[in-house]
């Protein structure tokens, strides 16, 4: 039998002893570990997320059923109906329809489903959805009947004031997601007059696709006087293509040339346009096209006008040519489909006006971004590497990321004064270094051996 001894006094002192040391020893632990969470730096803030009507839309845009996916975004629609986005509604809609081009009638009974589906949403989300969709069955070339309805229905909703609203509404969230990312970044302003601007192009894209859905239907009287509203409205690329398109109807080729020409200094004529353009000039000279290039060069410039003002740099401390000379290096990453780089290129344009070589100098370099741009190659690529930059448009000034701000040509003036006074910092700071330029050998002309020699 097991020896069951009962403890003695000395145990029970150890085992009290032992007791005490564990409690003190967990208190202490206790303490320090609330110091620690006192002292330590908060959690982190949970980064922006993606707004419910976004995330439901997403959601929607992965279904590959086509039935499924029209009712998905007919309740996305309606369980949001004042979405900000709601335009990229119409872009999965069509695209999941695409490759049904060759059933024209299934097309049809999905879009009457969509459309009726969504009959109860706001004024400026129809106008969204039946412009988007009369265009793409426009450019597609079925159901031409139809995208004509939807066009005289989606120009009768357009209305200025729900434009602009919903893109505050969009700046807003955008703003609020970034901000979320990123507290202390520069806030962008929203502009009322850039949104007015983008309603202009928007109300005339509606009445050209309305003219080019005329044209198509044979319809050339109402085609031609639709595409003139649009073109007064603004000259747009689908525009003057559609009025060029009547007046070649017309066996007016030298009209239609003059269209194609507008067309072409949008920035936006897809290459079958501009062999169209080529075509007519060819027939309107002899086969050939020599002069083309100096013909729309002239036109741009009659056309164009910059609404900045430019006056000369006058540095503070004397001429450029004395101890503490500078030149500032800025760096610029655009695209040629960038429309918020605009802004950004007239400040830019105002600002070789502004200073001189020995002050500012420019580099740009083309980024495929957000649409592949022909001006782009491995040099500017390799540029983007270098400073890991995410997109266009991204500034530098002597190295340092530099925010101007972005936006259309209304937005130009305060991006001029933003990158002005970015440039001007730089002129006042202090040259830390000097660069001396020189050639080798004795046949250097002396104005050059004077220029390599001068003191910094």
């Amino acid at each position: 039998m097991a020896d069951e001894r009962l403890p003695t006094r000395s145990q029970d002192f150890a085992d009290e002893t032992y007791r005490r040391l564990l409690a003190l020893a967990t208190m202490l632990a206790l303490s320090a570990i609330i110091v620690l969470a006192q002292t330590q730096a908060p959690p982190p803030k949970p980064q922006g997320t993606r707004p419910a009507d976004e995330e439901a839309l997403q959601k929607a845009a992965v279904i590959k059923d086509p039935q499924e996916h029209a009712e998905a975004l007919i309740k996305v629609v309606n369980d949001y109906p004042r979405a900000v986005y709601i335009r990229n509604v119409i872009f999965y809609l069509m695209r999941s329809l695409r490759p049904m081009i060759n059933e024209p009638e299934k097309v049809r009974a999905l879009l009457s489903r969509f459309v009726e589906g969504t009959a109860s949403a706001p004024a400026y989300a129809r106008a969204e959805f039946y412009y988007g969709i009369a265009r793409d069955l426009l450019n597609n070339g079925i159901l031409l009947d139809t995208a004509a309805g939807l066009a005289q229905k989606g120009v009768a909703l357009l209305n200025e004031e729900d434009y602009v609203d919903n893109e505050r509404r969009a700046h807003e969230q955008k703003e609020a997601y970034y901000n979320a990312r990123k507290p202390n970044r520069k806030a962008e302003p929203f502009s009322a007059a850039e949104a007015t601007q983008q309603y202009r192009a928007f109300r005339a894209s509606n009445y050209a696709t309305l003219g080019r859905v005329y044209f198509k239907l044979g319809k050339i009287e109402e085609a031609e006087k639709t595409l003139k509203q649009a073109y007064e409205i603004k000259p747009i690329m689908e525009a003057a293509m559609g009025l060029a398109d009547v007046a070649e109807k017309r066996g007016k080729d030298a009209a239609a040339f003059e269209y194609m020409a507008d067309a072409i200094l949008t920035g936006r004529l897809p290459a079958d346009g501009i062999e169209r353009l080529h075509n007519l000039y060819r027939k309107l000279h002899g086969g050939k096209l020599d002069g083309l290039e100096d013909y729309l060069d002239a036109k741009y410039r009659r056309g164009f006008h910059s609404p900045l003002k430019v006056e000369r740099y006058k540095p503070a401390r004397g001429p450029a040519s004395d101890s503490n000379a500078r030149a500032v290096l800025a760096e610029f990453v655009t695209g040629a489909g960038c429309e918020p780089c605009t802004a950004v290129d007239l400040a830019f344009e105002a600002a070789l006006e502004r200073y001189s070589r020995r002050e500012l100098i420019l580099l740009v370099y083309p980024m495929h971004a957000p649409t592949s741009d022909p001006m782009s190659n491995h040099s500017a690529q390799a540029r983007h590497k270098f400073y890991d930059t995410n997109g266009a448009l991204t500034v530098y000034i002597d190295g340092q990321n530099f925010n101007a701000g972005e936006g259309l040509a209304t937005e130009a003036e305060r991006v001029s004064k933003n990158l002005d006074a970015g440039i001007t910092a730089r002129l006042d700071a202090p040259a830390q270094a000097c660069l001396k330029l020189g050639g080798a050998g004795d046949r250097r002309p002396d104005h050059l051996v004077a220029q390599g020699q001068r003191a910094c």
